[in-house]
């Protein structure tokens, strides 16, 4: 599955889901205790969609918990974390993520819509800079899935490590 597809039936999902579209009438979207549920049960549907079992609230390698993984053929495919606030603990989530093993890493997240657009590039950096970080190690791709607080517009971002190819030439025999 790539990040495109992912993201295309979160839209398309996230668009059609009665609870969210309730949630976001009465604007009790900012009502964590409500919204977080809501998110997770729509990517559960999404998840069971693609054929994945579907796990929440698991222990990860490190400490922690993953907010919800998805396991096809007994591998991890899709490993989410779904944050209501970009905080001082996001860095955490990030790093968690991109120690994971999952072919797809997604966060999900919410920043201020002041300066939304300095907000994403601020976050990204930090993805870049982990995933970085993790050298080698980091495999696959990291979807960053983000709207601003108060508007339901999401956007997308893709990571991936940048890989330098480097020429050495070697000594006669």
């Amino acid at each position: 599955m790539t990040t495109q597809v992912w993201f295309r039936k979160f839209l398309a999902l996230y668009e059609k889901d009665k609870e969210i579209k309730r949630l976001i009438r009465s604007e009790k979207y900012n009502n964590e205790g409500l919204w977080t549920p809501a998110m997770m049960d729509l990517l559960r549907r999404m998840g069971e969609s693609f054929g994945s079992e579907v796990s929440r609230e698991k222990p990860v390698a490190g400490g922690g918990r993953s907010d919800q993984r998805w396991v096809k053929e007994n591998g991890s495919v899709v490993y989410i974390e779904h944050e209501n606030r970009c905080d001082d603990k996001i860095q955490g989530e990030i790093q968690k993520l991109c120690n994971d093993v999952s072919k797809l890493k997604v966060l999900i997240t919410y920043v201020a819509d002041r300066n939304f657009n300095e907000n994403v590039r601020q976050l990204n950096e930090k993805i870049e800079k982990a995933i970085h970080d993790c050298g080698a190690t980091f495999s696959g791709e990291f979807l960053l899935v983000v709207c601003g607080n108060e508007e339901n517009e999401w956007e997308a971002h893709i990571s991936v490590l940048k890989m330098e190819t480097l020429q050495i030439k070697g000594g006669r025999i």
